[in-house]
């Protein structure tokens, strides 16, 4: 069976990325084995990444289609294991992790356990159909990828790509001040458009829970949920299950 061609969204802002960062993300989407389709969306005007990923999006003409940040770098066969797993599961939705289902995914990545996941993205738009939320300033992506788990499922693939970091980079340097005020406002979005999610955190902590699973809750995460609006019950459940993964994560 022949491959599909994927074509591959790089935003690209000369302001915060160096040239060279470009190059060596582009030569790491071609040396995939699979045909690939680059579309690089320059950014002048410091309009955001969102903007250009929706262009690259809009401009995007294949089934499938790839998300690289410009200053990322995918390993070898990353393509390929995703399509693969995306074959399997039938998931509109392909990023790097540990395997969880949907729910799981969706509610840990509304808390904020799941990072640095943008350059992982493939998505099968036949099933999925979904554009970034331009007046986000931060966790935009996370809201991008909560919407098109909601829409066709999510499947996990692990070590799929390595995030590069310099220090003009786009989210490089942001205040607590400036986070806390975005972090309000995409958990408004959320309410909007995800509105499962809240379903999906009343009932896993309907009892306390101690578990062992790769992903660990943390502080952070009870802010998170009242800005969602989640029951009480597991606001007050969320103490002994938090304490708890604690304990066991330093005994």
């Amino acid at each position: 069976m022949e491959s599909p061609t994927v074509s591959v969204v790089i935003p690209y802002a000369p302001e915060f990325t160096p040239e060279k960062l470009l190059e060596r993300a582009k030569s790491t989407a071609r040396a995939q084995n699979m045909p690939v389709e680059l579309i690089v969306v320059e950014d002048t005007e410091s309009r955001g990444p969102s903007w250009a990923r929706n262009c690259g999006l809009d401009q995007a003409d294949t089934r499938y289609v790839a998300l690289l940040d410009a200053d990322d770098m995918w390993f070898e066969n990353k393509l390929r294991r995703q399509l693969n797993r995306m074959d399997e599961t039938e998931a509109g939705l392909c990023v790097e992790g540990v395997s969880m289902d949907t729910e799981s995914f969706m509610r840990e990545l509304y808390l904020g356990n799941l990072q640095s996941l943008t350059s992982s993205i493939v998505l099968d738009t036949d099933q999925v159909n979904v554009r970034f939320d331009e007046k986000l300033d931060r966790r935009e992506d996370h809201l991008f990828m909560l919407e098109a788990a909601a829409q066709g499922g999510v499947c996990l693939v692990p070590d799929l790509f390595l995030v590069g970091q310099h220090d003009e980079s786009y989210s490089h340097g942001l205040t607590h001040r400036f986070r806390l005020k975005k972090d309000i406002a995409f958990a408004r979005a959320v309410r909007n458009s995800v509105p499962e999610i809240r379903d999906y955190i009343n009932s896993y902590y309907r009892r306390p829970r101690c578990r062992t699973e790769p992903v660990m809750n943390t502080p952070g995460d009870l802010f998170r949920m009242i800005l969602l609006r989640t029951s009480p019950t597991s606001l007050l459940i969320f103490f002994p299950s938090l304490v708890c993964q604690q304990l066991r994560h330093h005994l």
